[in-house]
C-alpha cells in the first residue's frame, strides 16, 4: 500500500481552515468511539470525557459508532467539520494496523486527521491458566522454547493488536506458538479460564479483574514500564529492552482543525490527565493515563506504521 508519510504542509492546512478558534468550544464536543459501549476503549473515553467537560467548560458527548474494526468511526470523523467539536478516540489498532489490513481503507491515517494528543496506554499482557507450568517470565520462555510449536495462545482476533503484539514478542524472544483467534477478548478469556487454551495475549482492561481474582495468572506486561495497578508484574522490556507491544489511545480531529483549537483541546486534555482521581479511575480499569503533544502523537503514528507493517509482512497477513 502506498502511503504518504507526511501531514499536509502548514500552508496547505491554512488554506482549508475556514473556522476561527475564537470562542471554542461554542457547543458540546463529541468524542466518537469506534467500538460498542462497555468495551475497553469506550470505558476509557467515558472516564476521560467525565473530567474533560470540566477542563473544557463544555459538555463532552460520547458517540459510539462501531464497525469495520473501528474504521467506521474514523471515516465519520474524517468527514466532520474541522472545527474541533468532533474528534475520534483512535487507537494503534484503528489508526495503524487496520488501515494496513484493509484493501481499500476509508481513511488515510497520515493525511485525513489532525493529531490532538495522547489519552492512555492499555498495557498488553500475557496471561496463562493457573495450572500452566510457569510462574515467571523466565520460566514461561523456557517452557515454550522447550516445546516449539506445541503451545497455543488466544487473542481477540486475526490482525488485532494483541495478535500482532504476540507475534512481535515471539520474533524478538525466539518463541513458536500457534495462534487461536477469537471474536473479541471475552470469548478468548472464557476458554483460557476453562483451560481449553493455556495462554492469552490480551490488554490489561480485559483481564485485570480476572488476574486479581486468580482466574488467570499474569506472566509479563508488554509495555515500556510497569503498570501501577500491578507493580510486581515485570515487563518484557526489562528483559528484552525496546520490546513494546502495548496499545495506545489518542484523540484525532479531521484534517484542517485550526492550530489554536488543537492547542485548546490539547491543553484541556493535559489538565484532565493530570487530575489524580481521573488517573485513578483509569488505573482501576487497567489503563495508564498519558498526555502528550500533537507533534509527539504524529511522530508515534509514523513510527508505528512502520513497526507494525514489518510484523504484518513477516507473518504474511494480506489486506482484505
Amino acid at each position: 500500500m502506498k502511503r504518504r508519510m507526511l501531514l499536509p504542509t502548514a500552508l496547505a492546512l491554512a488554506a482549508i481552515r475556514p473556522v476561527r478558534a475564537q470562542g471554542f468550544p461554542s457547543r458540546p464536543v463529541t468524542i466518537v468511539v469506534g467500538y460498542p459501549a462497555g468495551g475497553a476503549v469506550d470505558t476509557v473515553a467515558r472516564i476521560v470525557a467525565e473530567r474533560l467537560r470540566v477542563d473544557l467548560d463544555q459538555q463532552v458527548v460520547i458517540d459510539n459508532r462501531p464497525g469495520a474494526s473501528g474504521l467506521t468511526a474514523s471515516a465519520f470523523v474524517r468527514r466532520a467539520a474541522p472545527d474541533g467539536h468532533t474528534v475520534v478516540i483512535g487507537t494503534n489498532g484503528t489508526m495503524v494496523i487496520n488501515v494496513q489490513l484493509t484493501r481499500t481503507p476509508p481513511v488515510d491515517s497520515m493525511t485525513d486527521f489532525t493529531p490532538v494528543g495522547m489519552v492512555a496506554i492499555n498495557d498488553a499482557v500475557f496471561v496463562v491458566h493457573p495450572d500452566f507450568p510457569a510462574r515467571t517470565l523466565a520460566e514461561f520462555v523456557a517452557v515454550v522454547k522447550a516445546a516449539p510449536g506445541t503451545y497455543f495462545y488466544a487473542s481477540s482476533g486475526i490482525g488485532g493488536s494483541t495478535h500482532l503484539g504476540a507475534e512481535l514478542v515471539m520474533q524478538r524472544v525466539g518463541l513458536r506458538m500457534n495462534h487461536v483467534p477469537y471474536q473479541g477478548d471475552g470469548p478468548a478469556l472464557v476458554d483460557v479460564m476453562a483451560g481449553r487454551v493455556p495462554i492469552m495475549s490480551s490488554v490489561m482492561p480485559s483481564v485485570a479483574e480476572h488476574i486479581r481474582a486468580g482466574r488467570v495468572r499474569a506472566i509479563a506486561a508488554l509495555g515500556e514500564r510497569r503498570f501501577p495497578g500491578f507493580p510486581d508484574l515485570p515487563t518484557m522490556n526489562e528483559t528484552y529492552p525496546g520490546l513494546n507491544a502495548s496499545a495506545w489511545l489518542a484523540l484525532f480531529g479531521p484534517r484542517g482543525v485550526p492550530d489554536p483549537v488543537v492547542q485548546t483541546l490539547n491543553a484541556a486534555l493535559r489538565r484532565t490527565l493530570a487530575h489524580e482521581p481521573t488517573l485513578a479511575k483509569l488505573a482501576n480499569v487497567g489503563s495508564i493515563g498519558q498526555a502528550g503533544s500533537p507533534e509527539a502523537l504524529q511522530a508515534l503514528v509514523v513510527a508505528d506504521l512502520g513497526k507494525w507493517k514489518a510484523v504484518i509482512d513477516s507473518i504474511g497477513l494480506q489486506p482484505s
